[in-house]
């Protein structure tokens, strides 16, 4: 009988060891953009991609000294924050919709690998912008959450999945003076919240989502809130 367990335990180590070669045969890695195989995304479309400076306030654009602008730290209440590129520039809207829409949860390392956090935040806790219910059920997974828990291995920091939110009409159907409106009490917290947060998402667009999540946060007790995205519109 030991023998037999033996067998059946590398049985299935075998089966561990070899489903990702076999994965890997089956179902190569392509690039994104071009489809070169064996990477999500090769360097030559890496180069394509326009890099947000950190001379320029991540939401308004604005050039300066600061990644964030007092006016736009003010208005949106936050504490700092940092996006890697822009959107509409090279493969990025390749990457993003891969991961959102077509199963590439692979995606979130490559993103969240490219995200470089600012420094002194090693008592931060990382908190994903979350999908609703529907979303959540359609896609099997929020793109946001994988993005947090990858950054948390390369960063060493802890992730806390403590916002949900409730149905409402798609961001992207709805004009930007909508956008605001539509989120109002979308957002709620689940058990305590961090002091210090993290609020991690995707793409920043128009801000409204990051607006209304530190609305919430700061409501529930969290007291600085710096935002990381992989890219801004």
């Amino acid at each position: 009988m030991k023998f037999e367990g033996k067998k059946q335990e590398n049985k299935y180590y075998l089966g561990y060891k070899i489903w990702p070669l076999l994965k890997d045969f089956l179902y190569p890695k392509r690039c994104v953009s071009c489809g070169k195989i064996d990477t999500f995304l090769c360097e030559k479309c890496e180069k394509e991609i326009i890099l947000v400076s950190d001379k320029k306030c991540l939401f308004c654009g604005r050039i300066m000294d600061k990644r964030v602008c007092d006016k736009c730290r003010k208005e949106f209440r936050v504490k700092n924050g940092v996006a890697y590129c822009y959107y509409r520039e090279g493969p990025v809207k390749n990457i993003v919709w891969n991961l959102k829409f077509r199963g590439k949860k692979e995606l979130a390392q490559v993103m969240a690998e490219k995200i470089k956090l600012l420094p002194n935040l090693e008592n931060f806790v990382l908190v994903p912008v979350p999908l609703d219910k529907k979303r959540f059920r359609e896609r099997g997974y929020n793109q946001s959450f994988l993005i947090a828990k990858h950054l948390a291995f390369e960063s060493n920091l802890k992730t806390k999945d403590c916002l949900r939110k409730e149905s409402r009409k798609p961001q992207m159907d709805l004009k930007k003076k909508d956008r605001q409106k539509n989120l109002e009490g979308a957002y709620t917290v689940i058990g305590e919240v961090p002091k210090k947060v993290i609020l991690v998402d995707d793409v920043l667009t128009t801000g409204s989502t990051i607006k209304e999540c530190v609305k919430v946060l700061k409501k529930a007790g969290a007291r600085e809130v710096v935002v990381a995205v992989f890219a801004r519109d």
